[in-house]
């Protein structure tokens, strides 16, 4: 007997894709909401486990930068469209082919009750023409190799790929989601069924509204490494006559800042040093091609040809300087 299907339909839009991006979350995006936590099977783990955990599983977006768009305090500069944009549709149709499927490109819809959630998958197939399936062709780079292996060395898909999945299956109303994952020159193919991915849509719904809460509320989220390149443009943006925050009750504030000058003053005397050093092995050396300084190594000179640097516009930012409080009059 044939399950009946109670999920609503999929809403079609011809919202613009600028209009898309600053109201809504693709499945491209999501995964840039949620936490890598992981959990050491051993004492040799735990100090990894400890520095993975609170990274985004996106390899690309974070809590903040997806925020910072959001709120319109950041506008990404469109992008060319990439060599594998292009590629993609031809391991799409490989796959379509051996399924004896129809294929087609995928048109933006809207979550069925959710206008913060879109999806546009790379293509949709088909055996009978009336029922099209979504499917997700991702490019795996060297770096990401590990995340498509589970702890046996078997083929599983990534955590990022699983959330995607779970927002296409979401938006879409899909009973299942087929990911193609392209490993240099092979294809590794995996069908996703909704009943897998319940759980995870549940909790994916949760955490958008969360987000777009956070959104409504111009609550920011917290930083991480990767965000400091793109804080440090908006702060740019500052208001000079924005208040002062006030740490002179705050020790822990105020030992930061002393550390922080402190580390600053032991780097200017290193660099000094280093400049001085570079001077004197440079004029030691000069016409020769270098020299052997231990039985294990030698210093040479690194040549670099010349070339034309294109002329570009470097973005204004903003960083942290001590100094003194100017007295009034």
């Amino acid at each position: 007997m044939s399950r009946i299907s109670t999920i609503s339909a999929p809403r079609v839009t011809d919202a613009s894709f600028e209009d898309l991006r600053d109201t809504s979350l693709s499945h491209m995006e999501v995964p840039g909401l949620f936490s890598a936590t992981a959990t050491p099977d051993d004492e040799d783990d735990r100090d990894l486990a400890e520095n993975e955990a609170g990274e985004t599983v996106s390899s690309f977006a974070t809590p903040y930068n997806l925020w910072a768009v959001r709120t319109g305090r950041h506008t990404p500069l469109p992008r060319p469209a990439s060599l594998w944009s292009r590629m993609k549709m031809i391991p799409i149709e490989d796959y379509a082919a051996a399924q004896g499927a129809q294929v087609r490109r995928a048109d933006p819809l809207l979550h069925p009750s959710r206008d913060t959630m879109w999806s546009r998958p790379d293509a949709e197939i088909s055996q009978d023409g009336r029922l099209w399936e979504p499917v997700l062709c991702l490019p795996v780079n060297s770096f990401q190799l590990d995340q498509w292996r589970d702890l046996d060395g078997c083929a599983q898909v990534s955590d990022s790929a699983f959330l995607m999945a779970a927002h296409t299956a979401s938006v879409r109303a899909a009973e299942r989601v087929h990911v193609l994952a392209m490993t240099g020159l092979r294809v590794q193919e995996f069908v996703l069924e909704r009943d897998e991915l319940e759980e995870t849509i549940a909790e994916l719904e949760q955490t958008v509204d969360a987000f777009f809460d956070c959104v409504a509320h111009d609550v920011q989220p917290d930083l991480q490494g990767r965000d400091m390149a793109l804080f440090s443009v908006l702060n740019a943006r500052t208001d000079d006559e924005a208040p002062m925050a006030d740490f002179r009750e705050d020790e822990e504030k105020q030992a930061l800042v002393l550390r922080l000058e402190e580390l600053k003053a032991e780097r200017k005397a290193a660099e000094k040093e280093i400049k001085e050093i570079n001077e004197t092995l440079r004029a030691a050396l000069a016409g020769q091609r270098g020299a052997v300084f231990s039985e294990t190594h030698e210093i040479v000179w690194q040549k670099r040809a010349s070339y034309e640097r294109k002329a570009s516009t470097i973005p204004a930012s903003a960083h942290l300087a001590t100094r003194k409080i100017k007295k009034k009059a």
